[in-house]
């Protein structure tokens, strides 16, 4: 599993985002007027809060995940490795231990779909 920095397409923290700089930035009133230049402006005016967003939205999705069993099963433990890309974005690997998952070779496809 792979959670990865995608902050452009996170529409609804782009129009907080919008909010909260319009004014410090020559940007179009209307986010549907917004071309990709102006979300990477946005962004890079405020990265501490795309960091803290995206802390926030892992944190919950690891909450879920161990709370739900209905998404993977009933997740034992997992664990998160953090990298960063080039351009300095975050991104996380996770590797999950779940009760009675099917295994490779010990498994039949049929089994595995």
């Amino acid at each position: 599993m792979i959670f990865t920095y995608v902050e452009r397409l996170w529409d609804p923290f782009i129009k907080i985002l919008h909010t909260l700089h319009v004014s410090k930035l020559n940007l179009p009133n209307k986010i549907e007027d917004f071309q990709s230049i102006h979300i990477k402006k946005l962004i890079q005016i405020d990265l501490i809060t795309c960091v803290r967003y995206y802390n926030h939205k892992t944190s919950c999705f690891c909450k879920l995940i161990t709370k739900d069993h209905s998404l993977f099963g009933n997740i034992l433990d997992f664990s998160l490795v953090i990298e960063f890309q080039n351009r300095g974005s975050k991104h996380d690997h996770g590797l999950l231990w779940i009760k009675h998952a099917t295994m490779y070779g010990m498994h039949t496809n049929e089994e595995i779909e």
